[in-house]
């Protein structure tokens, strides 16, 4: 046989593989498959109240933190949505710890004090932003003091939080054309601070963050 005939044999057989293929898949068990009348597209379809159906989301935890430098933001106006008290910045971990108060004395030179301001992004994601009260570091009274600043700014008005290195101090940049309001969580701030300091609350002398900063094995 010659080449020329060899791959005509080979066209016509790959030909003849995919029809065979083709076949196959069009039908099932010897029917069509346009013809399949066990499928009921209408199973598969949403419900009209397919959003009452899945349930209400429920917050299990909120972050610690002051907003990103991304991020357009809102502080809760109400002042029974902020505390002053004061807390632990570990280190190593940049985690945030609640200190009762009985335990200040002993905490001292690790405490901050701080005031924990309620605020949320333009999604409605809740959190808590602890904003260091001035202690009379001049130098770092300026990143205190304008802190507070923007928290107060961020309660009327959409902002940006920006960090000025050179100057040592925050700045806000404001979003003029958001004007949607924004979306506070329906709990109370005891439940917003139980939800982000849940497994963060230095209660007691037997808490393990406390007898580790005081070098303590009792």
């Amino acid at each position: 046989m010659s080449a020329k005939k060899s791959e005509e044999k080979d066209v016509t057989d790959f030909q003849n593989l995919i029809t065979s293929v083709q076949s196959e898949q069009t039908f099932t068990n010897g029917k069509a498959l346009s013809e399949d009348l066990t499928f009921d597209p209408d199973k598969f379809r949403l419900p009209q109240d397919f959003s009452g159906e899945v349930g209400v989301v429920e917050l299990l935890s909120i972050p610690v933190r002051k907003p990103g430098k991304q991020t357009w933001f809102r502080v809760h106006p109400g002042e029974q949505y902020r505390m002053n008290c004061g807390v632990i910045l570990l280190d190593d971990t940049r985690e945030t710890y609640l200190v009762a108060p009985e335990l200040y004395p002993d905490l001292a030179k690790f405490l901050t004090p701080v005031t924990i301001y309620t605020w949320v992004n333009y999604h409605g994601t809740p959190a808590l932003w602890p904003a260091k009260l001035p202690t009379g570091n001049r130098r770092g009274d300026r990143w205190s003091t304008t802190a507070h600043e923007a928290a107060k700014v961020a309660m009327t008005q959409w902002v940006q939080l920006e960090s000025l290195m050179d100057s040592g101090n925050y700045q806000v940049v404001r979003a003029p054309y958001l004007k949607a309001e924004p979306k506070f969580p329906p709990k109370s701030f005891r439940e917003l601070l139980t939800l982000g300091f849940k497994d963060a609350r230095i209660e007691d002398k037997g808490h393990p963050v406390y007898k580790e900063l005081l070098g303590s094995d009792v």
